[in-house]
């Protein structure tokens, strides 16, 4: 029987880039943005 090695995916939950300004902008001005448990929980329904 193997076992499941633990990995640490970490490194790919960070941005490659850096977003655009006017992303960035539109992101700040938006109060209306859900938190992101929110959106996971809805990702999880």
């Amino acid at each position: 029987m193997q076992a499941i090695q633990a990995s640490d995916n970490s490194k790919d939950l960070v941005l490659s880039t850096e977003l655009p300004p006017f992303l960035v902008a539109d992101l700040i001005n938006c109060p209306t943005l859900p938190s992101l448990p929110s959106v996971a929980i809805n990702v999880l329904k």
